[in-house]
């Protein structure tokens, strides 16, 4: 599973990239890296409360990915914090 390509909208057409379409956070104070659970098919990431400052409502939407790992379907996918994690081993 990958989720990539989420923002925020304010319902009138104001957009904000949170996560880009790798699936790495664009800014990490408004929503930090997505951490996934190998063993379970479930993703998450903490965030603090923000709005638009002339609205009361903001939209979230994201893309969710899935594939088949027996299949191979999964090869390929780029999940940020896999790239980063293996940047800092090597």
């Amino acid at each position: 599973m990958l989720i990539h390509s989420c923002y925020v909208d304010d319902g009138a057409g104001k957009r904000f990239e949170l996560i880009d379409e790798r699936g790495c956070g664009v800014d990490r104070v408004l929503l930090p890296q997505i951490e996934y659970d190998r063993e379970k098919l479930v993703a998450s990431a903490k965030s603090s409360i923000f709005k638009y400052a002339d609205k009361i409502q903001v939209f979230f939407t994201c893309t969710v990915q899935l594939c088949f790992k027996k299949d191979g379907g999964c090869d390929g996918l780029t999940v940020c914090y896999m790239l980063m994690t293996v940047l800092v081993i090597q």
